[in-house]
C-alpha cells in the first residue's frame, strides 16, 4: 500500500518489533515518543494513519492524537493502549478523537488488519474531499454563474457575501469552511423566484411595499428548498433558510449538537454580513455601518459584528487600470457597472470576473456592443 503510516511509542523494543514485521507490507515510519512524532509529522508529507501509544512521558496519546487532528484532520488516528486505559480509550472514540484502539500486547497480524482498515477509512475521507473539491464545488460554481446570467445583481451580492464570510472563517480559524463558503455562494439563489419589479427595486435600494416585502422574505426558503435536492448540502440548506433570522431567535449554544452549532454560526454570519453589505452598498463606511448594527443586539450576534471591523470590503478595492472586454481576467473586480451599448445592465459594480462572465461580455460585445473601457480593481 502506498499510503504512509506513522507508529509512535516510547518503547524502542516495541517499535523495532513492528518495524521488522510490518515494513514489508506498509510504508511504515516510527517515532520514539510524541515529541519526535510531531517533528516527523511536520517534516514529512501527510500520513494516512497515525498509531500512538496511550502512556507516554510528557504528552500522552490522546493529547498527541489531538495535535495530529489539528494539523492533519484527514489523517486516521489509532490508539495503542493497555487494559487499564480502556475507559480512557473508549471515551476518546466516543468523542470522535480516534478511529480504533488496540490493546497491548498486540500481534503484528492484528496491527496489520487495523492499519488496513485505517487506510480504507483514509481513502474514503480523501474520496469525499475530492468529491467536494472537484465535483460539488465546481457544480455549485456553475450554478451560481448561471444565476449571474439570470440575475447579475443577486450574483454580485452573493460574491460579496462569499468574500466576507471566507474572511470571517479565516479569522475564526473554522473547520469545514466549505460549508460556510457554499452557504454564501448559494444564499441568493432564491432570488430566481422573485418578480423582476422587486429585483429592480432591490438593486436601486428602493423601499419595498408591505406586499413586496412579504414576497421578498420568501427567498431564503425557496433557496433552501432548491439546495436540499443536492447531496451533502443539508447543513448548507439549513443555513440558507435561516439567513434572515434575528440573533434572538436562536437557541443557546450549550443546547446544540455540533452540526446544529455549525448551522447556527453560519446563519448568524450570513445575517450580519447581508445587513453589513446593504449598508456598505448604500454608501456608509465600515465604522458607520457597524455603529448601527452594534445597537441592534437582538438582531445580530455582537461577536460577529465586532469581527466585521477586521474584514476588507469593497471600499478597500483600488482601481488599477481600465481594460477592454478582451483583456478582462478571472479575479479582477469591476469598479463600476458594465452595461451594453443600449444601457442593459450586464455586470453590477464590485463583481468578481469569472470565465463565464468574460465569455458573456464577449458575446454581448459582438452582438450589441459593450461600453468600454472597463475600470477594474484588485483587493489591496
Amino acid at each position: 500500500m502506498d499510503e504512509k503510516i506513522l507508529l509512535v511509542d516510547d518503547d524502542p523494543n516495541i517499535l523495532n518489533g513492528y518495524r521488522r514485521t510490518l515494513r514489508k507490507y506498509f510504508k511504515l515510519r516510527t517515532a520514539l515518543g510524541s515529541e519526535i512524532g510531531l517533528k516527523t509529522l511536520k517534516e514529512e508529507a501527510t500520513f494516512a494513519v497515525v498509531i500512538s501509544d496511550m502512556k507516554m512521558p510528557g504528552m500522552d496519546g490522546i493529547q498527541f492524537l489531538n495535535a495530529v487532528q489539528k494539523e492533519n484532520p484527514e489523517t486516521v488516528r489509532i490508539m495503542l493502549t493497555g487494559h487499564a486505559d480502556l475507559n480512557t480509550a473508549m471515551e476518546a472514540i466516543n468523542r470522535g478523537q480516534i478511529f480504533r484502539f488496540l490493546t497491548k500486547p498486540c500481534t503484528p497480524e492484528s496491527m496489520a488488519l487495523v492499519i488496513e482498515a485505517g487506510i480504507r477509512q483514509y481513502r474514503l475521507i480523501r474520496a469525499e474531499k475530492d468529491l467536494l473539491d472537484k465535483t460539488l464545488n465546481k457544480s455549485i460554481k456553475v450554478l451560481t454563474e448561471v444565476l449571474g446570467m439570470v440575475n447579475p445583481t443577486a450574483f454580485g451580492r452573493a460574491q460579496r457575501i462569499r468574500r466576507y464570510i471566507m474572511q470571517l472563517a479565516q479569522i475564526l480559524n473554522l473547520q469545514d469552511s466549505w460549508i460556510f463558503e457554499m452557504s454564501a455562494m448559494l444564499s441568493q439563489i432564491g432570488f430566481v423566484a422573485l418578480p423582476p419589479s422587486i429585483l429592480d427595486k432591490i438593486y436601486v435600494m428602493e423601499d419595498l411595499t408591505e406586499e413586496e416585502m412579504e414576497l421578498f422574505k420568501e427567498y431564503p426558503r425557496i433557496g433552501a428548498d432548491l439546495v436540499r435536492e443536492i447531496p451533502k448540502l443539508e447543513q448548507v440548506a439549513q443555513i440558507i433558510e435561516k439567513q434572515l433570522w434575528d440573533y434572538s431567535a436562536f437557541k443557546m449554544e450549550d443546547e446544540l449538537s455540533y452540526d446544529d452549532k455549525i448551522v447556527t454560526l453560519g446563519a448568524q454570519m450570513l445575517r450580519a454580513i447581508i445587513s453589513f453589505d446593504e449598508r456598505i452598498s448604500r454608501g456608509l463606511n465600515t465604522d458607520g455601518a457597524l455603529a448601527i448594527m452594534e445597537r441592534k443586539t437582538e438582531k445580530f450576534n455582537p461577536q460577529i459584528v465586532k469581527l466585521l471591523s477586521r474584514i476588507k470590503t469593497d471600499q478597500d478595492f483600488k482601481a488599477v487600470k481600465k481594460v477592454t472586454v478582451e483583456n478582462l481576467k478571472p479575479g479582477m473586480i469591476t469598479v463600476e457597472e458594465i452595461r451594453s451599448s443600449s444601457g442593459l445592465l450586464l455586470v453590477p459594480k464590485y463583481q468578481e470576473v469569472t470565465n463565464l462572465v468574460r465569455e458573456r461580455l464577449l458575446r454581448h460585445k459582438r452582438e450589441s456592443g459593450v461600453k468600454e473601457p472597463i475600470p477594474v480593481a484588485l483587493m489591496e
